[in-house]
């Protein structure tokens, strides 16, 4: 009985926290009831989930890495990424014209310091939340490989609601679904942060990138 008691304690402790981090702070920073930039929230909740991560050791912390199994996957990131950034370049073409390429054409240097700090920035802590942290931290609430995978992408776009647009959420919550699906598939993060860099990095590109700033370009 005291086992029982203490494994529902354990359970609803463990599903207050995950409303906490991946809802309730999301919205305060949506509502602006915490009225500051989501990078640094960003940041030190990564760090703070990495910590846990390592300090773990139920989590096996190759799964961090991994180089072998990401290496191998890269032909299939790219298998996927190709006619998907058609589409996303297609879009902005067909949408928002005036957009298309903006950054590189109207701001080139703001564009080559994207490419090279969004994955540094956003991209990893990103991916230490959503994927690492959040796959194995709540495992046993979702359990199956296909409910966490949603769950995941689910609680990723809902993050992207201090955007204020709907695209980022769409974009997010499918991105999210390609993004964990590949760490569980090839248990590396570096697999996971390499697709969604690519990903990014194309849609601040193309012209997408205005709906994924505060203030829009």
């Amino acid at each position: 009985m005291r086992g029982l008691i203490s494994f529902y304690r354990k359970r609803i402790f463990r599903i207050a926290e995950f409303l906490v981090i991946f809802v309730i702070v999301p919205i305060l920073l949506f509502t602006k009831v915490i009225d500051i930039s989501f990078m640094p929230v960003l940041a030190i909740g990564a760090l703070i989930f990495l910590i846990q991560l390592i300090r773990d050791p139920s989590f096996r912390r190759k799964r961090l890495w991994n180089w072998n199994k990401a290496r191998k996957s890269i032909g299939t990131i790219f298998l996927y990424f190709i006619p998907v950034a058609l589409l996303m370049t297609a879009v902005v073409y067909f949408w928002e014209p005036e957009h298309l390429f903006y950054l590189p054409r109207k701001h080139p240097l703001l564009w080559l310091g994207l490419l090279i700090f969004y994955p540094l920035f956003s991209v990893i802590p990103q991916n230490i939340a959503f994927r690492a942290f959040f796959v194995h931290r709540y495992r046993n609430l979702f359990q199956r490989n296909t409910t966490i995978i949603l769950a995941s992408a689910a609680m990723f776009a809902f993050g992207h609601i201090i955007f204020h647009n709907w695209l980022a959420i769409i974009l997010t919550f499918v991105g999210g679904i390609l993004f964990t699906k590949r760490y569980i598939e090839t248990k590396s993060l570096v697999a996971s942060i390499i697709e969604h860099s690519l990903y990014g990095a194309w849609l601040f590109t193309c012209g997408l990138g205005m709906f994924f700033t505060q203030q829009g370009i």
